[in-house]
């Protein structure tokens, strides 16, 4: 005698229970769950767990490779270019959002990568009830491609965390619509190996770019941080000099509490050519936070109209140098 099991009715427990049931299961089997139909997506949607409410949704794009989008630890879903190689009998179809396209496992495959991985986000949003909080743009993304990620996040009106962006120097017209995003918080540099390519983390407290020769005063336009690394940049005395009589007036890096810019040359005459300024030998300290503090050995103080004094300052490692400009008052007060 045979015996057949029938579906277990997930969907008929109490609301209650249910609950418990998503909070001892992890986010990538939620996501797995919702895609079945749009009555679990919409049970999931309104059925609380432990899940819900947490700004740890991320989006990983990398261009030519599977993009992941990503949920505290949890990879839910891959994003592939669908190639005429891959064999569509294994394949089943599945709907996320306006969409549908061909999955295995949780790799979804597509024509339109961009419009899935959209849409894709934007099931997960509703799934944990969340905000995508950061992205991660890799150096393999097409300049149209990190212009369209960058557009669709000004588009959001979201507060994001972070933002990871490693490109050439064909791309970085994107930084034009980073202008439009918000960012609630400091991000952490990393350092790449590619010496053709800038690693660039972008919140509104805090850019760095490293490797950042390509970089030209019309970009300072867009990164008005409170503190900002260009170290690696290679501006002329010439350059700092404009710089600075534009701070002076207002007119850039306004939210600027400590600035490095890389220099080709220190030529201070060139530097301070038509600003008035004040020059200190003695020792000062300017704490940028608590456990961060910056030695100043002598430099030169510029008050501008509103009482706001910048102390410029310059050092040098031997391969590298660089001019600092510490605005007044530090952490400190």
């Amino acid at each position: 005698m045979t015996s057949t099991s029938s579906p277990f009715p997930l969907f008929r427990l109490p609301r209650l229970v249910l609950s418990e049931v998503f909070d001892s299961t992890t986010p990538d089997e939620i996501v797995q769950i919702s895609l079945c139909s749009k009555r679990a997506a919409r049970i999931i949607k309104y059925t609380p767990s432990k899940w819900k409410n947490k700004t740890s949704l991320h989006l990983f794009f990398y261009g030519d490779e599977p993009s992941r989008i990503q949920y505290f630890n949890y990879p839910l879903l891959f994003v592939s270019e669908f190639s005429e190689n891959e064999n569509p009998k294994h394949l089943e179809n599945v709907k996320v959002g306006n969409s549908i396209a061909l999955m295995d496992k949780r790799t979804i495959y597509c024509k339109n990568t961009l419009e899935v991985i959209k849409q894709v986000v934007e099931h997960s949003m509703d799934c944990f009830n969340c905000e995508v909080s950061s992205f991660v743009i890799s150096r393999l993304a097409t300049s149209s491609e990190i212009e369209w990620v960058l557009q669709w996040m000004s588009s959001r009106n979201t507060v994001f965390t972070y933002c990871w962006l490693d490109c050439n120097q064909d791309a970085i017209e994107g930084l034009n619509n980073f202008k439009n995003i918000l960012f609630n918080s400091t991000a952490i540099e990393s350092r790449s190996n590619n010496l053709v390519t800038s690693s660039m983390a972008i919140p509104t407290e805090s850019l760095i770019i490293i490797r950042g020769s390509w970089i030209e005063k019309p970009h300072l336009n867009y990164m008005n941080c409170t503190m900002l690394n260009l170290e690696g940049a290679s501006f002329t005395c010439g350059d700092i000099n404009e710089i600075l009589k534009e701070w002076h007036r207002g007119e850039l890096l306004s939210h600027l509490k400590c600035g490095f810019f890389g220099t080709t040359n220190q030529d201070f005459e060139q530097l301070l050519e038509g600003i008035m300024f004040q020059m200190f030998i003695e020792k000062k300290e300017y704490k940028m936070s608590e456990s961060d503090v910056y030695p100043i050995y002598g430099g030169f103080n510029i008050e501008r109209e509103d009482g706001v004094v910048g102390t410029v300052t310059n050092y040098s490692d031997g391969f590298q140098n660089t001019f600092a400009l510490m605005v007044w008052p530090d952490s400190t007060n």
